[in-house]
């Protein structure tokens, strides 16, 4: 009976063990309800973030990003399937010990760098979009140009055939990567295109600097000189067809009056030594025959007195040499004849201009009117091209 009552007086006093126990288990209840309410914030799987990380990827990616942006586009790539992974990683779990936030971390650094993809990409395409087509406007104006460059041009020259060609390949190339909305490989082979032109006009230039100091430069001189003085003595007009820059420069009271560009022999630079070789002869001529519309099958022609002496002395000095087959001839039938402008060489070793233009010379020509053929006509320094 006394032990009785000492346990009950026990458990009713303060601070009895009883309420020490009752304390403790208060305290364990409101720790597990802590841990519970700070593990049920990361307890549901952010996929409408994650959604939204792959649609702002996939953006980018449609810009172009793969092209412009790679780096970044990548690095939000790996982002987004680093948080895949880490929400399959921990929706696997019991609820209570899930933890989504390196999820959440990994979905904001995809945003990141998507957004950064996409705002690099329309910077650079647009930059790219522009100097592709800068860069296309050159070599359009550089294959125009060409158009004049293939005047000069013989069939012993096809470095510089095939460089053109290529170039006109290349900006193809651009044009239909353009289309495509490949500004950078639109730029890379535009870039391409004008190098080649480029290559071939210095080509050119070299071979107008070596005509500069050739062999026969001072009988060139000296035909020009003699046909611009023997004009000026008439007081008619003197021709002079310069073969290289495929000019012919009417010269009056010895100076120059008008220009025209001419079409040559098939032979082009070449010396014309004989018959059937297709080459524009040199050297110091007269015009002997004017045949009008109706005469000849080229409009208009004017008839030079090739060969004359000095054509005869060289086929037979190339004769001795055998540098021509025997039974050949010096040929004949030379002239200045229309149904020209076809921007290339095609005659059987004539000279020849556009129909309209031959009316124009045909005006001031006559008979006896001089006539020099030359590869470089040294007085016609202010016109390189």
């Amino acid at each position: 009976m006394a032990r009785s009552s000492f346990i009950l007086i026990n458990r009713l006093a303060p601070g009895g063990t009883a309420r020490r126990r009752e304390g403790r288990r208060a305290l364990f209840f409101l720790a597990l309800l802590t841990l519970a309410l700070s593990q049920g914030a990361c307890e549901t799987p952010p996929l409408a973030d994650l959604s939204r990380a792959r649609s702002e990827v996939g953006r980018a990616e449609r810009e172009g990003a793969l092209r412009y942006a790679a780096e970044e586009l990548g690095q939000a790539e790996e982002a987004v399937r680093a948080a895949q992974r880490a929400v399959v990683l921990q929706s696997a779990r019991f609820s209570f010990r899930r933890d989504y936030r390196q999820a959440h971390f990994l979905i904001q650094r995809a945003r990141f760098y998507a957004v950064q993809a996409l705002r690099l990409t329309l910077l650079r395409r647009d930059a790219a979009h522009r100097e592709a087509q800068e860069e296309m406007a050159k070599l359009t104006d550089s294959l125009a140009r060409s158009r004049e460059v293939k005047r000069f041009l013989t069939p012993k020259d096809p470095s510089i055939h095939r460089l053109l060609m290529g170039a006109e390949i290349d900006l193809d190339v651009a044009e239909m990567k353009m289309k495509a909305q490949d500004f950078t490989g639109a730029l890379q082979a535009a870039k391409s295109g004008t190098s080649r032109v480029g290559e071939a006009e210095q080509q050119l230039l070299s071979t107008i600097v070596q005509f500069t100091s050739h062999p026969d430069l001072s009988s060139w001189r000296k035909w020009v000189e003699d046909a611009v003085h023997k004009g000026r003595g008439q007081g008619e007009v003197a021709f002079v067809v310069d073969k290289l820059r495929r000019r012919m420069t009417v010269y009056r009271q010895g100076k120059a009056a008008q220009t025209y560009s001419v079409d040559l022999g098939l032979g082009g630079m070449e010396r014309k030594l004989r018959a059937g070789d297709d080459a524009t002869p040199e050297g110091l001529y007269q015009i002997q025959e004017i045949r009008g519309p109706g005469q000849t099958r080229y409009y208009r022609a004017f008839l030079l007195d090739y060969p004359n002496a000095q054509d005869r002395r060289r086929f037979e000095e190339a004769r001795r040499k055998g540098l021509i087959p025997r039974g050949a001839d010096p040929g004949g039938l030379i002239e200045i004849h229309g149904e020209g402008g076809r921007d290339r060489d095609w005659t059987k070793g004539c000279v020849a201009l556009t129909n309209r233009e031959m009316d124009e010379l045909a005006r001031m020509v006559k008979v006896g009117t001089p006539v020099a053929i030359v590869g470089y006509n040294p007085r016609d320094q202010e016109n390189p091209w």
